[in-house]
């Protein structure tokens, strides 16, 4: 998908798209930011040119624009924007991609130095259209003064430009947005049309789901205000909640006497699963028959292991030993020890860290319990503190060298082991191809 930004300069152009860029890479969302003044074969012909001689054709263009090589000019600027437009389609399908400038821009320079033929006006003009075209413009004056220690354009200029602008944007139906104001208020404008677009808002719902912060996106950016669908959505969030917290009030009454513990848990953001997530110590027959008994909306997955080998013995005595210090009625677990080691287990298992697992195990880098970690997941968790988010894609999945030696450390079965390593190849496999992340109620 692309994204164009185009303005006359000091519109803001730049400063608007880099904003929206890092909002979004910090979501996780696969987004790719260019300067549409980047050439990809021409620059390779300007860096043997060099700037000197770059300068004085400029001059030689300014006073003779009826030569053939500065007609031909703009066509070989055109035929590169081209084949960057082609190349984002075919293999930058699966991105967000915010051009900073478009081919429209460069229309407006060659038209401004007279260098246009009609030929390279109608190719201009009729450059294949973006996904979302956005116009940016400020009063010539604002304009000016932005770019006076840079540019040595009169305030005349802009006023030219933005007339022309103005009108091209009419032409190609084109969203206006002036920039005269604060930046936050354009942002959330620009947010606005971004949403309006369809497929936009089903990627922005799709990878913030997978990444498990969704909700607390909405709810920390007010998202309710740009669009009445998150309202819909966070209705939903708060309707599962309630019935999430009445579920654990059944398990805690029904089964307050067993052996079993809640997993898988965090304090904030809320985050309402797919289903219940317990420990039990003993898993038998007859529990098993109370858990199927309990008229609850969540399913409840129980289980009496984690991973497998010395690390699940290890979770398990950490987890045991604390049971009494959880309060369930007040839905907070307070002792962060065993579950960030459930975390990262489960890291592990599924071969891929979400936002939400990122920020949780972040947070606790600082914890005695989390330096001095065991042996086998210790690696896992330096590269996970290494990463950053507006860099990363996510979901973010691990290295397969990474996971071997991990499982390798656990001393687990090599039937067990290969299962694990198995499951890993094919999840990011599926994932490469449709984008989902299976068995995990992605839908």
């Amino acid at each position: 998908m692309i994204i164009s930004f185009s303005g006359n300069d000091g519109s803001g152009k730049t400063t608007i798209a880099k904003e929206l860029y890092h909002f979004f890479s910090m979501l996780g969302l696969n987004i790719f930011y260019k300067h549409e003044y980047d050439y990809t074969f021409l620059k390779y012909v300007l860096k043997i040119i060099g700037k000197k001689n770059l300068k004085k054709s400029r001059k030689e263009m300014l006073g003779n624009k009826n030569s053939l090589k500065y007609q031909f000019w703009p066509l070989l600027v055109w035929c590169d924007v081209l084949s960057q437009y082609i190349y984002f389609k075919i293999f930058k399908r699966k991105t967000i991609i915010f051009l900073d400038r478009y081919p429209y821009d460069h229309f407006m320079s060659f038209e401004y130095l007279g260098t246009l033929n009609f030929l390279t006006r109608w190719l201009y003009v009729n450059f294949p259209r973006p996904d979302i075209s956005i116009l940016l413009w400020v009063e010539p004056r604002i304009a000016y003064e932005r770019k006076k220690t840079t540019h040595t354009y009169e305030v005349y200029f802009y006023e030219t430009q933005l007339k022309r602008y103005l009108k091209l944007a009419k032409h190609l139906k084109m969203y206006e947005i002036n920039t005269n104001e604060e930046i936050s208020k354009t942002k959330n404008r620009l947010l606005k049309i971004f949403f309006s677009n369809q497929h936009f808002f089903k990627e922005f719902i799709r990878k913030c789901s997978q990444n498990r912060i969704l909700f607390s996106v909405i709810e920390e950016k007010n998202l309710q205000k740009l669009d009445n669908r998150f309202q819909e959505i966070f209705d939903d969030y708060n309707f599962k909640k309630t019935k999430y917290f009445k579920d654990l009030e059944i398990i805690n009454k029904e089964l307050k006497n067993e052996d079993w513990i809640l997993i898988d848990w965090r304090d904030y953001p809320w985050l309402p699963n797919h289903d219940i997530d317990i420990l039990v110590k003993n898993l038998n027959q007859n529990f098993k028959k109370k858990v199927n008994n309990l008229k609850t909306s969540y399913y409840i997955d129980f289980q009496d292991r984690i991973l497998g080998g010395k690390m699940e013995k290890k979770c398990l005595d950490i987890t045991w030993g604390n049971t009494k210090n959880i309060n369930i009625k007040d839905m907070q677990i307070k002792i962060s020890e065993y579950n960030s080691l459930i975390v990262l287990l489960k890291i592990l298992k599924n071969s891929f860290i979400t936002i939400d697992n990122l920020i949780y195990l972040k947070n606790l880098r600082n914890e005695l319990y989390i330096k001095n970690i065991d042996k086998s997941l210790k690696n896992l968790l330096d590269y996970i503190n290494n990463i950053n988010i507006p860099s990363t894609i996510f979901p973010h999945f691990l290295p397969l060298k990474l996971i071997f030696n991990s499982y390798r450390e656990m001393h687990i079965t090599k039937i067990y082991f290969t299962k694990l390593l198995f499951y890993s190849i094919l999840t990011r496999t599926i994932y490469t191809f449709i984008g989902k992340i299976p068995f995990h109620g992605e839908k």
